[in-house]
């Protein structure tokens, strides 16, 4: 079986997989709490990014593309029991809520705060982070200069990490206190 020769568009979408693992080491410990997990997470991700890598849209977003493979497969590996074992018993006995009804409370704490935020700084959030657009063309989406993006997206973040972390919010502020 003769192998083809990878084309430039490959390439360049291996590069920039390679270019995310940072970033996608951090979504991994997000996701596990654990380092030696976080590395088998991110390293099946990567694997199968490298493997698809072909399966990539030109022209769409390829952090996006990547991220999600790697939150996919760390779901698939928690529902095929490799590491739901061993995720639940490294918790403490008053945090042993299925993985994905954490997921789910974490989703409606963060969305909760969202709705908190000024609507200029909201706007910003929805448009940079949660779209994945440069805050090139996010200051041109807005009519507003660059340097305003950052800002506002400076004061969003400040702003979820105090919501976030507030006690008085929710009943997981000592896991975000000792995540950082």
């Amino acid at each position: 079986m003769a192998t083809m020769k990878p084309t430039r568009a490959d390439i360049e979408v291996r590069q920039t997989i390679v270019d995310q693992m940072p970033r996608l080491r951090a979504i991994a410990y997000r996701l596990t709490r654990n380092h030696a997990q976080a590395e088998d997470v991110l390293h099946n991700a990567f694997v199968l990014a490298m493997a698809r890598s072909h399966q990539f849209a030109p022209g769409t977003n390829c952090r996006a593309w990547v991220s999600r493979i790697l939150v996919n497969s760390f779901y698939n590996d928690v529902r095929r029991s490799k590491l739901h074992g061993e995720i639940l018993s490294q918790m403490p006995q008053d945090q042993t809520a299925d993985a994905n009804q954490m997921a789910h409370v974490e989703f409606n704490e963060c969305r909760s705060a969202i709705r908190e935020l000024p609507a200029p700084q909201r706007q910003m959030l929805q448009m940079a982070i949660l779209e994945g657009n440069r805050y090139e063309k996010v200051a041109q989406r807005s009519g507003i200069a660059i340097g305003t993006v950052k800002s506002r997206l400076f004061r969003a973040r400040a702003k979820l990490r105090d919501l976030l972390a507030d006690p008085r919010r929710n009943m997981r502020a000592p896991l975000l206190s000792g995540a950082r």
